[in-house]
């Protein structure tokens, strides 16, 4: 077991801010990168506190901003153990309850920690740097999907930069 993050499943008895912001964020993450499959065992606290993410699919979230304020898009299913029950309820209790100005502000927080806007960038960059590595010095052609690529990037950037610059609309 690495020592550095502590799986989300193990984090009964851990500081209830710090899981309302990890999973505040995650749900974050979730609505507006239309990501799925977040379930206890696929992310977790780094000892620093903040949040990780191990794996994830694709999802649909049609309205991130609806999604991110009124969902819970994190799947709390694990094995039965009454501590881990009553840690879930607390879980799904926590982001309930945390207000709209509340998930705003440690979303907001979050995405500028994590430079978000500036790595999306730097994701695109790369992808586009590896699309032409394939097609001219590996002689591979590849555009399948690149088009849908391209959009979902633009779109979930356009999503959060809206989202820094004016909040949520309620």
């Amino acid at each position: 077991m690495n020592d550095d993050f502590i799986l989300f499943e193990k984090c009964v008895g851990y500081d209830r801010e710090k899981v309302k912001q990890v999973l505040v964020q995650l749900n974050f993450l979730a609505a507006f990168l239309s990501i799925g499959d977040l379930h206890i065992t696929n992310f977790g606290i780094k000892k620093n506190g903040k949040l990780i993410v191990f794996d994830f699919m694709c999802s649909n979230v049609p309205d991130a901003q609806k999604s991110f304020l009124d969902d819970c898009l994190i799947s709390f299913n694990g094995e039965a153990n009454i501590h881990i029950d009553e840690f879930f309820k607390l879980c799904r209790e926590l982001l309930k309850q945390c207000e709209t100005t509340e998930r705003i502000r440690i979303a907001k927080l979050a995405i500028g920690e994590w430079e978000l806007l500036d790595k999306i960038d730097v994701a695109r960059k790369i992808m586009s740097d590896q699309k032409l590595f394939l097609n001219e010095e590996q002689q591979i052609n590849y555009d399948k999907g690149t088009k849908e690529l391209d959009d979902y990037v633009s779109k979930i950037r356009a999503n959060i930069q809206k989202f820094m610059e004016k909040g949520m609309q309620t």
